[in-house]
């Protein structure tokens, strides 16, 4: 019985050896050692490399097999290598395109050249013209002009001094020594004895004298009243004062009764200059008035040259005339402002041309940098002023951007540098690319219109 079950045993191990590994062992050259045999087994994938030993054997076929309960817990999902590097490669080629085209379409460059400027200044006499259109070459700039009407009132105290009184008036009796009568016309001087003139108020006869030698003569009389030549208390005579008739040696009068009336005094009166200051007051005082107001009707590009009034007053405008007595004097009226006024872009190339044509045409003229000063400023005729014009402005080197773009498209930082910098009076080439990418190279965009050039000073 034991040799029977021996006998089975050998075979149920014999029968199922195909299923095991087999393990030679290194001390004992026919020794193997079986391992039971597994329902389920994996076989490793070796790699096609020669694993065989001296007696034939594979390295891998000896090796024991691996359960395929241990292997689940070592399971790694297969991935679809075909499908993901369909879908992968136009994913990133789409991204290269994408870069690519935002590269050249997208990337902005900001070149800025610092230039060192040329400061110069000049002077010219110019006009100002409301008729004829700008002309340069004459110095002649057109303008407008817009007016506007001012009332207003002003007073000054009078200033004039005027002497003021009555005459002096009496009676005299005329006395007439010749043989003929006398007619004595009104208005005949007659002159006391301490030089006092007086004139006769009417015409007068005065009768012949009468008598001889023996009896006596008796001169022909004839009275009249009489008025002082001049205003006064001095022409206030007592009576029996002595005239002389115009000079006629057979006339001669005298007063009976003293002379009385004379009066005079001083007084303050309106003279002919306070008529002057005033109408010269006038205007000024609504200068300001005016020029504010003519500021609101011109445009923000235009400039306010200056103000001219147009005024003149009639006597109705004073509350006074001339030589009227009077403490204060005032003139109520109204008054025309005729505003001159230019363009600034006129002025402007006005400078710019008048520069330029004094100096390098390589050089231009950088128009912020134009300082103007106008002064001087004087009314020529009705329709222009002339000025003195004073011009600060700098040169900067003449540097055509549209071109130099062209030019620069796709260069490197250097050499744009190295084209800029030969150009005079520049100190500094400053570059910027937008958007400001990692690892961008220093090149400028490929498409001119990507590249933008800027002039600027180091002031």
């Amino acid at each position: 019985e034991e040799e029977e079950v021996s006998e089975k045993t050998t075979e149920d191990i014999s029968s199922h050896q195909t299923h095991a590994f087999t393990i030679n062992s290194p001390y004992k050259e026919n020794a193997n050692v079986q391992l039971p045999p597994k329902e389920e087994t994996f076989d490793m994938h070796t790699t096609p490399r020669d694993t065989t030993d001296e007696t034939g054997a594979s390295f891998f076929s000896r090796l024991p097999k691996i359960p395929q309960s241990l292997l689940g817990l070592l399971h790694v999902p297969r991935v679809p290598q075909n499908r993901f590097f369909l879908v992968l490669i136009p994913v990133v080629l789409l991204l290269l395109f994408g870069l690519l085209a935002a590269y050249i379409f997208l990337l902005h460059a900001n070149v800025t050249v610092v230039v060192s400027p040329k400061g110069v200044d000049q002077n010219a006499d110019v006009v100002f013209s409301t008729e004829n259109d700008s002309d340069f070459d004459s110095n002649t700039i057109h303008a407008k002009t817009t007016s506007i009407s001012l009332s207003g009132n002003t007073s000054t105290q009078a200033t004039g001094k005027k002497e003021t009184g009555t005459k002096a008036k009496g009676t005299v009796t005329l006395f007439n020594s010749s043989d003929n009568k006398k007619q004595i016309q009104q208005g005949t001087v007659i002159t006391s004895t301490n030089s006092l003139d007086f004139t006769l108020d009417k015409d007068v006869t005065i009768a012949s004298a009468t008598g001889d030698i023996f009896s006596g003569i008796k001169s022909g009389t004839s009275e009249v009243g009489v008025t002082a030549k001049q205003i006064g208390s001095e022409y206030n005579l007592p009576s029996n004062i002595k005239f002389s008739v115009g000079g006629n040696s057979s006339l001669a009068a005298k007063n009976e009764q003293a002379f009385s009336g004379g009066s005079k005094k001083n007084i303050t009166v309106v003279a002919q200059a306070d008529i002057d200051k005033l109408t010269s007051a006038l205007p000024k005082s609504l200068i300001a008035k005016a020029r504010d107001t003519l500021s609101e009707k011109i445009t923000a590009d235009e400039t306010l040259l200056t103000v001219i009034p147009d005024f003149k007053p009639s006597k109705k405008d004073f509350s006074d005339n001339v030589a009227e007595e009077a403490k204060t004097v005032s003139l109520k009226s109204s008054v025309t402002f005729a505003a001159i006024s230019y363009d600034n872009n006129d002025l402007l190339e006005f400078t710019k041309a008048f520069i330029k044509d004094k100096f390098d045409p390589n050089l231009t003229v950088a128009d912020k940098d134009i300082q103007n000063t106008i002064k001087n400023v004087d009314q020529k005729d009705s329709s222009s002023v002339k000025a003195s014009l004073s011009m600060k402005a700098s040169l900067l080197p003449k540097i055509d951007t549209v071109s130099l773009s062209e030019t620069l498209a796709g260069a490197s930082f250097a050499k744009t540098r190295e084209t800029l910098m030969r150009y005079p009076q520049v100190e500094d080439v400053q570059i910027t690319l937008f958007p400001p990418l990692p690892l961008l190279p220093e090149i400028l965009p490929r498409q001119k219109g990507n590249i933008t050039i800027e002039i600027t000073t180091n002031e």
